[in-house]
């Protein structure tokens, strides 16, 4: 079972929490997974001055869209991304 099914079912130490979030703040964030997994791969692709794909690209409009019912720590990841409403 993957850590964060593990967190969610009560199943991980306070330490093993801590640690795991000590590593990667994000490792376990309050939205779905595969929106943080989308902003990771945004994020690669800008940062190493690449075209961005053309699904990226209705993300990231989709992101803009949407913004304001997002996360507040979503809103700021993407922020840090250059997507901004």
């Amino acid at each position: 079972m993957q850590q964060r099914g593990k967190a969610r079912s009560g199943q991980l130490s306070a330490h093993t929490l801590q640690e795991l979030t000590v590593l990667d703040p994000w490792w376990n964030p309050p939205w779905p997974y595969t929106w943080h997994r989308t902003w990771q791969q945004y994020r690669a692709t800008i940062s190493r001055n690449e075209p961005v794909p053309d699904a990226l690209q209705r993300w990231a409009a989709q992101q803009r869209t949407r913004r304001h019912t997002l996360h507040p720590h979503q809103q700021r990841l993407l922020t840090r991304i250059g997507i901004t409403g």
